[in-house]
């Protein structure tokens, strides 16, 4: 009995990460070439920090995120379009050093321009890089703002950005992925951001 009620459960289980995962990620794909237009300017959103042997590194999820706002900086540049990335992430781990800054560094070292960074080191959270992203927003021009993350943190960020009163267009960094873990994450996620206060 225990047996069959186990594997009961893992298939339910298993069928909401399949569904969740879909519902995360299905309306979105990667940014097309075409997009790139003129007063536009990129967020690239934090996604966290490891130590390992006393070096702070970024962990995968923010190098696709980080070489993906380069892509479309580049891009852009090519089309003779002066893009600015707004790097949003503060020090969540205590590490003395911020995501946003951690960020800047590996953009620096391909080539993006130190002028065209904008560094957001206060934010704790996607509530937080909205927040405070919009407090920076207010002082710029931009028509819109190509909002970089993980395919399965898009939904929870764009309803959060949007409901900031920021005008964006998703830009995943990846391919949707069905972890247990980031799954549940996001659709808990999802579930808080209809209680913050958005004012």
């Amino acid at each position: 009995m225990l047996i069959i009620i186990l594997v009961l459960l893992s298939i339910i289980f298993f069928t909401f990460i399949y569904i969740a995962s879909n519902f995360l990620t299905e309306k979105y794909k990667r940014l097309e070439d075409d997009i790139i237009k003129d007063n536009f300017a990129i967020i690239l959103l934090g996604s966290g920090l490891v130590k390992i042997d006393g070096k702070v590194l970024l962990n995968n999820r923010a190098y696709s995120r980080v070489l993906e706002a380069c892509r479309i900086y580049f891009l852009a540049k090519q089309c003779g379009i002066h893009y600015k990335i707004i790097a949003s992430g503060g020090d969540i781990h205590n590490y003395g050093i911020s995501e946003a800054e951690a960020y800047s560094e590996i953009m620096l070292s391909l080539g993006v321009d130190s002028q065209d960074i904008i560094l957001e080191k206060k934010s704790l959270n996607t509530f937080g890089n909205a927040k405070f992203t919009k407090e920076i927003t207010k002082e710029l021009a931009f028509d819109k703002y190509l909002l970089v993350t993980s395919s399965l943190h898009m939904k929870r960020a764009e309803r959060i950005f949007t409901n900031m009163g920021i005008k964006i267009i998703p830009a995943i960094s990846d391919t949707p992925s069905k972890d247990p873990i980031v799954v549940t994450h996001e659709t808990l996620g999802i579930v808080r951001s209809y209680f913050y206060n958005y004012s």
